[in-house]
């Protein structure tokens, strides 16, 4: 994986209501055909755009000069601490370490929260698992029948 360089270097920022209908699209572009190889006919952009919008106070946005480059949206979880709802970077941008920036983002908000766990769900065939296990994500459980629950522990967590 090649790392980004200064002219690939992203801001973050908080997602605003705007957002949302473009961040709906990055993630149907992504994810939609996963999703319905597993679950056929589930796919729908109204949850999607249900589910950021309810999390909109913990959805960042990836920028450079301007453009989306990819968003992630979190949630709390009781039992775990926080849960990674989505992260989701443009297809003419993955394999390039903006998925690593994302997760350091991520990682670091949640920290400085307080919050020393995080859970995510990953489906079958996502090439986005060997990232999270790379960082230290580890199986706990299967998430239904095409899915598994992976879950880190934060060292740093409100430090």
């Amino acid at each position: 994986m090649d790392q980004p360089d200064e002219q690939d270097s992203i801001e973050f920022r908080p997602a605003c209501a705007d957002d949302v209908p473009a961040l709906v699209a990055l993630e149907r572009a992504n994810m939609q055909s996963l999703v319905e190889t597993h679950y056929p006919g589930t796919w729908s952009d109204l949850r999607a755009a249900k589910t950021i919008q309810e999390n909109l106070q913990r959805t960042t946005v990836a920028v450079r000069k301007g453009r989306l480059l990819g968003f992630y949206c979190w949630q709390t979880d009781k039992e775990h601490g926080a849960g990674l709802h989505s992260i989701q970077v443009a297809a003419s941008k993955q394999g390039r370490g903006f998925g690593t920036q994302m997760m350091n983002s991520f990682e670091k908000e949640v920290s400085e929260q307080g919050i020393g766990s995080i859970v995510l769900a990953v489906h079958d065939g996502n090439p986005a698992r060997r990232l999270y296990e790379r960082r230290g994500y580890r199986v706990i459980d299967s998430d239904g029948p095409h899915a598994w629950l992976l879950r880190k522990d934060l060292e740093n967590a409100g430090r």
